[in-house]
């Protein structure tokens, strides 16, 4: 294991128990208690009130204390890389905790912006349907023009299932069941207009699935937890705003200068993402 991972093991941990204490103090802390000791040393995680500890987790800070000790002893905690690789991790537990402070500062969503994301999102919330769909799973390679033809031509899943069968292509059925908060807004949109048992082919990458939409049934989000859901939203929304604004806010009170070297490297960087598709 060379020296840079042993740091960024013992790091990685260290980040996450000293985050822990950037929550805003009240009731649902408690006092951080000892949960082990190693060699005489106290290890410790600020958790909320009665919530159990994961002896695996625990575990896992035990294993870093005992790499980090043994890192120090060998003295790699005065190697340039490893110095590097702690100076990182220290700025980017307090750039984190500079963010922690400002969104603890925010105010809460008020009773009338929950209302309005609630009717905005009715479909997700008030009108949340669930469908129920039957598909088969194939290797994209496995669906030919020949087969597509026979899915625009069938009437149900059993006819599909008759031609395959006939052609020993290989598929394996499910059966899932989707509420309208779960699918992508393209395949929601489609399936709003679609009757029941209509087939529609979904093609993701290597995979493709022909399915059939067996039910759709109203099934809303319970009022108690809808309102949590919409504050939630709400206050990771304004969560995002606010750190966005305040590294523009900073940006705009430095001097940074960009190096042509790395001007080029980022923009040869930018890549296309994956996509899915709907036919049928």
């Amino acid at each position: 294991m060379n020296a840079p991972r042993i740091a960024c093991a013992a790091l990685g941990a260290l980040a996450f128990v000293s985050l822990q204490g950037c929550r805003p103090a009240g009731a649902d802390s408690v006092p951080a208690a000892p949960l082990a000791t190693v060699n005489g040393i106290d290890i410790r995680l600020q958790t909320p009130a009665a919530a159990p500890v994961d002896k695996a987790h625990v575990d896992f800070l035990i294993d870093t204390q005992l790499l980090q000790e043994a890192a120090i002893q060998h003295k790699l905690d005065r190697e340039p890389l490893v110095q590097q690789a702690m100076a990182r991790s220290n700025t980017a537990i307090l750039a984190q905790a500079y963010l922690e402070s400002k969104a603890a500062a925010l105010p809460a969503p008020s009773s009338a912006a929950i209302a309005a994301y609630l009717n905005e999102h009715a479909a997700l919330f008030a009108e949340r349907k669930l469908f129920v769909i039957e598909q088969f799973v194939l290797d994209s390679k496995d669906f030919s023009a020949a087969l597509k033809q026979q899915v625009d031509r069938a009437g149900s899943l059993e006819q599909v299932a008759a031609w395959l069968d006939a052609r020993k292509v290989p598929y394996s059925r499910a059966r899932l069941a989707r509420h309208s908060s779960e699918l992508e807004a393209p395949l929601l949109t489609r399936l709003q207009t679609m009757r029941k048992h209509q087939l529609f082919v979904v093609v993701a990458g290597p995979q493709t699935t022909i399915d059939a939409l067996r039910d759709v049934r109203a099934d809303p989000v319970p009022e108690a937890q809808a309102l949590a859901q919409a504050e939630a939203a709400l206050r990771e929304s304004a969560r995002a705003r606010a750190e966005q604004a305040e590294i523009e806010r900073l940006r705009g009170l430095a001097k940074i200068n960009y190096f042509k070297q790395q001007q080029d490297s980022t923009a040869s960087a930018l890549g296309a993402l994956p996509s899915t598709s709907m036919e049928k």
